[in-house]
C-alpha cells in the first residue's frame, strides 16, 4: 500500500522524530528520507507549515486585546506594587512599539511589491 503525502505529513507532525514518523506509516528510514527530499513533498511541507503558522498567528491575534486589557489593568491598579505596575507599563510599551514597527514594515513592503508589479507590467 502506498503511503500518501498527507499521511506522511500527519505522521511527521504527530511524531517526536523522523524515525518514529517513518515507523508510524510503515516506511523504512531510507524510504522516508527519499520521499521527504522530493521537491513536491518539500512544497507540501512548506504549505502545511505556513498554514500552521497562520492558524497560530490568528489565535494569538484573537487574544491580543485581552492581553492588552489585562496589562492595562495591572498597570492602573494602585494596589499593585510600583515595580509590578512599571513592568506592565514597560511590557505594554515594548509590545506596542513592536506592533507599530511590524505594521509599518508590512505596509512599506506591500508598497514596494506593488511598485515592482507596476514596473514589471510597463
Amino acid at each position: 500500500m502506498r503511503v500518501t503525502d498527507e499521511a506522511l505529513l500527519a505522521a511527521m507532525f504527530s511524531s517526536p522524530n523522523n524515525k518514529a514518523a517513518a515507523a508510524a506509516v510503515g516506511l523504512s528510514e531510507r524510504s522516508f528520507y527519499e520521499r521527504t527530499r522530493t521537491p513536491e513533498f518539500k512544497e507540501k511541507l512548506s504549505q502545511v507549515k505556513a498554514e500552521i503558522l497562520t492558524n497560530a498567528t490568528n489565535a494569538a491575534e484573537g487574544r491580543l486585546s485581552d492581553a492588552v486589557r489585562i496589562m492595562g489593568e495591572i498597570m492602573a491598579d494602585p494596589e499593585n506594587g510600583a515595580q509590578t505596575r512599571l513592568n506592565a507599563a514597560e511590557g505594554l510599551i515594548r509590545q506596542a512599539l513592536k506592533l507599530i514597527e511590524l505594521t509599518d514594515v508590512t505596509r512599506r513592503l506591500d508598497e514596494i511589491e506593488q511598485a515592482v508589479k507596476e514596473w514589471e507590467n510597463t
